[in-house]
């Protein structure tokens, strides 16, 4: 199973990014923080890259690399190698820790969205 790609729907944050890309933001933001080699990403990938089709008109995706910027892994502390921290408004709503069913992460989304 591959990693989470790069693409034009999955923006890579970075601690030059992140205030813009995600703190500013005029949509909802699910922010996948893990580093590369943990294995509740090989088990998120695929059910992560269907929601970004699924939602990539009304959410913002991207990456950050743990390993990378402790810092803003600091800030929001973050425990868990896979965590997804979900934003509006600049501010954190959610954060979900670990691997989750597809129709949980559907259902936090859709909250996000609507809220």
């Amino acid at each position: 199973m591959n990693m989470i790609k790069d693409s034009s729907q999955i923006t890579q944050y970075t601690g030059r990014n992140f205030q813009q890309q995600v703190l500013e933001s005029d949509k909802p933001v699910v922010v996948i923080c893990a580093a590369d080699w943990n294995g509740d990403v090989y088990i998120m990938t695929p059910i992560i890259e269907e929601l970004v089709r699924r939602y990539a008109d009304r959410v913002n995706f991207g990456k950050l690399n743990l390993e990378k910027y402790t810092s803003i892994a600091n800030q929001y502390c973050i425990r868990q190698n896979l965590t997804l921290l979900l934003f509006k408004g600049g501010q954190l709503i959610n954060q979900i820790q670990g691997s989750v069913t597809k129709e949980s992460l559907i259902n936090t989304i859709e909250e996000l969205i609507r809220n």
